[in-house]
């Protein structure tokens, strides 16, 4: 349920550029379409009635008339080779007076054709033409969840999602509830759980950081940091141990290797201060800055007693605003 209930949101999302080259070229189909009803529909009625040009102002005269008439009808004088009547004809069918208005309705249709149904066509060609471009480069989000589960199910190689914790142990339930998520997020990935980083730890010489190779670099595994929202969010600590699971100490070089989402417990939080929903979010937040400054998106559990669904989804959501808020580079790398 999870899934569809997200499905029409994330497919927006994925589709969008489609679909607004689809609209546009359906809008400018349209234009064309009703522009040439008009021109069919007066030449049609003209078959049966006749149709008599004549004209008056208050405030113009021949002249002016005929300067307008000149501009506005050239399009169509220049495609019919008509010429725009001169003054003197526009002079000798001011009202009461009028002739028949075959002529103008000519010119006046050429102009239609010109200025509207033959621009609108190639604007609805041109748009056809990015629409079947746009359709065979929908871009699906295969790093979320949903999608890694039916990757995995295709190749017939589980992924594997490791998971680190800094500075917090996990009890036997709570571990419990952390491969529950995993599984219910991650599908048939293969999950590990490091033995966890100490605080203050020199991440260099730690035997986690040599276990994944140089600044945790391995690219074929899914790395999710945990923490425990027990913790004060430090920088110093918390902070240098998300640059070194980057690689690196940029921003970008973090938000490109793979460290997109970071688990905090909440367990421990809520058996102590259950009831304080002030401070909840207060270190909810903190937890939050420390995190976006260092490139990963937070999702809050309670290990002990998950909600699997909820968690599925958030883990989904992360993934999914991590990706659009990488830049190009990190996206390439």
């Amino acid at each position: 349920r999870t899934v569809l209930a997200a499905l029409p949101r994330d497919w927006a999302r994925v589709a969008a550029p489609l679909y607004g080259a689809r609209a546009a070229r359906v809008l400018h189909l349209a234009a064309a379409a009703t522009a040439l009803g008009v021109i069919a529909g007066l030449y049609l009625r003209g078959l049966a009635f006749e149709y008599r040009a004549s004209w008056e102002s208050t405030f113009l005269g021949a002249e002016q008339v005929h300067a307008l008439l000149a501009v506005t009808l050239a399009p169509g004088s220049w495609v019919t080779g008509i010429p725009v009547p001169d003054i003197a004809a526009i002079e000798a069918i001011r009202a009461p007076a009028s002739e028949n208005a075959a002529l103008w309705m000519h010119l006046m249709a050429a102009t239609v054709a010109a200025v509207v149904i033959v621009p609108r066509l190639v604007l609805a060609l041109v748009a056809g033409l990015v629409e079947r471009r746009r359709a065979k480069r929908v871009v699906l989000p295969l790093d979320e969840p949903y999608y890694r589960r039916l990757v995995a199910a295709w190749v017939g190689e589980p992924a594997r999602v490791r998971v680190i914790p800094y500075s917090y142990t996990l009890t036997p339930e709570a571990r419990a509830g952390l491969e529950a998520i995993l599984a219910r997020a991650y599908g048939n990935a293969v999950a590990a759980i490091d033995a966890p980083v100490a605080w203050g730890d020199d991440f260099e010489q730690s035997s986690v950081t040599d276990a994944a190779g140089t600044g945790f670099s391995d690219a074929g595994e899914i790395r999710v940091p945990l923490f425990g929202l027990t913790a004060t969010p430090e920088d110093d600590a918390h902070g240098a141990f998300l640059t070194a699971l980057g690689g690196g100490d940029d921003r970008r070089r973090a938000a490109a290797s793979g460290t997109t989402v970071a688990l905090v417990d909440e367990s421990a939080f809520l058996a102590r201060w259950g009831d304080d929903a002030r401070r909840r979010d207060e270190r909810r937040a903190a937890w939050r800055e420390l995190l976006e400054a260092h490139g990963s998106v937070s999702v809050f559990v309670d290990l002990i007693d998950p909600d699997l669904a909820a968690a599925e989804a958030e883990l989904a959501a992360a993934a999914s605003a991590h990706d659009g808020d990488a830049t190009p580079d990190a996206r390439r790398s």
